[in-house]
């Protein structure tokens, strides 16, 4: 599944592949390993901060879309193809901040019926 972030003109800023994979890497549906596979940032926004919010926002669309998941990984071509690996636990306190804000945003959602501003493709 193709995710893509988009400035507020509607222009396509960041996109992301990502797949529901098994232990040896192959899609699978019941899947418990959300693997992002492939990222393009436009070049206005591969400062560090823009782009650690678009991979944020990548990881977040992953944990939300594929519950069923435990963890989420992806190779960071930049460091060699190191990759990172992250458990729900992880990725729940590094993309929410917490029970606070993930109880405030919760709420906000309900009331608002707001979404983020990443559309699947």
């Amino acid at each position: 599944m193709v995710f893509a972030k988009q400035d507020n003109e509607g222009k396509v800023i960041a996109w992301a592949e990502i797949r529901l994979v098994d232990e040896t890497g192959r899609e699978d549906a019941k899947g418990v390993y959300v693997w992002i596979h492939d990222v393009w940032v436009h070049e206005s926004c591969r400062t560090r901060n823009k782009f650690n919010k678009a991979m944020k926002e990548f990881i977040a669309e992953g944990r939300d879309r594929f519950p069923q998941a435990g963890f989420i990984y992806w190779t960071r071509g930049k460091h060699g193809k190191r990759m990172s690996l992250y458990n729900r636990k992880n990725i729940l306190r590094r993309t929410r901040g917490g029970r606070q804000k993930e109880a405030r945003r919760l709420h906000s959602t309900a009331i608002t019926g707001a979404t983020a501003n990443t559309v699947a493709i």
